[in-house]
């Protein structure tokens, strides 16, 4: 756990990539007990982490545009978050995983911590100027570590009606934020083989299929929630048993997908994503059985549409 007084110390001395601009006296406000917003437990509410924020802005209003979320996730002692979104748009956020202290302590850090990063002049008051911010090639700003933009992660998968029968597989995908609330999704599948009958015969089938779906996405504090539309491309492997001579064709499938999915953050970086897409299938495979002179004696096509399930693991990065 980190003690307040340590916490307090590395605020005053860690330089924040901050978003939000100075306020104005000039430019629309409301109080800011009006725009905080926290789940409350034994040690935070609203109007308290509101007076400690006023105190150390040496005011009482903030850009009305501007709203602050406050996430406890565990009792007195536990994780804080906090989101600050401008107009609706997340803009920064900030999280500390373990904090112990009284009470009084916890406001006090977290309103400083709320404060630095709505007004930068804070640190003045305080009489400390934080370093220049440089990128990597060390010139120029870093980015904010609240504007994340890429997230990778990979799943189990259960298909129902994509193959001729229910089948599990594997999945793993790729999210980047193009333009909030704008998300595009990348992610390959592999399922199978199901065995299954043909007329009087048996085959198996396996799938490996790619996806790229565009999204839109609704964020708060600890969940993303997505509905998305796209398309995906792959093939089925097929080869027939008990048949002679067998074949093992490799068939084009495609399919227009809507998809439904939600992250729910277990850290600032870590997640688990659940998802449900449903396919209709455009291109469909077909199975035949073929008699010695040419003749189709029984055949069984693709589903003619389907869903898949998938949860996994989520990782966030910068």
């Amino acid at each position: 756990m980190l003690p307040i007084r340590h916490f307090l110390a590395r605020l005053c001395v860690v330089s924040f990539a901050l978003t939000c601009a100075p306020w104005s006296a000039a430019a629309p406000a409301r109080e800011i007990a009006d725009a905080v917003t926290v789940n409350p437990n034994a040690c935070l509410e609203r109007g308290s982490l509101a007076r400690e924020i006023s105190r150390w802005l040496k005011r009482e209003q903030v850009d009305a545009g501007l709203s602050v979320a406050v996430q406890v996730t565990e009792a007195r002692a536990g994780g804080v978050s906090f989101f600050i979104r401008r107009d609706g748009v997340l803009v920064g956020e900030r999280a500390f995983p373990k904090l112990e202290g009284t009470c009084a302590e916890l406001r006090a850090a977290l309103g400083l911590a709320i404060a630095l990063a709505l007004d930068a002049s804070v640190l003045d008051s305080l009489g400390v100027r934080p370093a220049p911010q440089q990128s990597a090639s060390g010139v120029g700003p870093q980015r904010s570590t609240s504007q994340r933009t890429f997230s990778a992660d990979a799943g189990i998968s259960g298909l129902a009606n994509v193959l001729p029968e229910p089948a599990l597989g594997v999945t793993a995908g790729v999210d980047v934020l193009l333009v909030d609330p704008l998300d595009a999704r990348l992610s390959v599948l592999a399922a199978g083989p199901v065995s299954f009958a043909v007329g009087a015969g048996d085959a198996r089938a396996s799938i490996v299929a790619g996806q790229i779906a565009a999204c839109g996405a609704w964020r708060r504090a600890w969940l993303r929630s997505r509905a998305c539309a796209g398309a995906t491309l792959g093939r089925w492997q097929a080869s027939g048993e008990n048949l002679s001579p067998s074949y093992a064709p490799n068939v084009l499938w495609a399919a227009g997908v809507l998809r439904l999915d939600a992250r729910v953050a277990l850290g600032s970086r870590f997640g688990i994503l659940l998802g449900l897409d449903g396919l209709v299938p455009f291109v469909r495979p077909k199975l035949d059985i073929v008699r010695e002179n040419g003749s189709v004696l029984s055949s069984r096509s693709a589903p003619a549409g389907g869903i898949t399930v998938t949860a996994g693991p989520s990782i966030t990065f910068l």
